[in-house]
């Protein structure tokens, strides 16, 4: 086969093949061969798993069916949040407490970048502490006090504690609750 009649014609094959999204192509002047390479973009953040260590040490993690419960005077109101992402780039992880099962009056309770060389990779763990006024403090390095009080109305009281994960552009993001009985 005459290589130099086909030559034009490979020529305006991959002209026309690297306009539609292919990011790299290698042509071997000696052979026919045309390697097309194509870059994704990287899958958004997902939520594999989250779990909550309550005050008394129980978790949902080893017993399914606990009831959790927070309680200022136990533990000096201490309690923990586990997750672990699925996540090619960084994300952000993020806490609110609501007193219903949705962000409608959601109250932020902190936030933390994970991903590779930081804190928290594809894994994390959080402390959180709730105390006697109503206020909650996570251990994420952020100087803030989320309150609680316009959420509870009587104690104890089940709120929501909600663990969310995004990318770093917020553009997507994944949440999942826990009820929990604030003493």
């Amino acid at each position: 086969m005459n290589v130099s009649r086909i030559a034009p014609w490979l020529l305006v094959s991959l002209v026309w093949l690297g306009g539609c999204g292919a990011d790299t192509v290698v042509i071997h002047s000696d052979t026919t061969e045309v390697i097309v390479e194509e870059d994704y973009p990287p899958l958004p953040p997902s939520l594999d798993a989250f779990f909550l260590v309550d005050s008394y040490g129980s978790s949902p993690e080893f017993d399914p069916a606990v009831a959790l419960a927070i309680n200022p005077y136990v533990d000096d109101g201490w309690f923990e949040l586990e997750w672990v992402a699925s996540s090619w780039d960084d994300y952000w992880v993020e806490f609110y407490v609501n007193d219903r099962p949705d962000w409608d009056g959601a109250v932020y309770a902190g936030s933390q970048l994970c991903g590779i060389g930081l804190e928290c990779d594809q894994d994390g763990l959080q402390f959180c502490r709730y105390d006697t006024g109503f206020g909650l403090t996570c251990d994420t390095g952020e100087d803030f006090v989320a309150d609680l009080s316009p959420l509870i109305y009587v104690i104890p009281q089940t709120l929501y504690v909600f663990l969310q994960v995004c990318d770093t552009g917020f553009e997507y993001c994944e949440y999942d609750y826990y009820p929990v009985l604030f003493e």
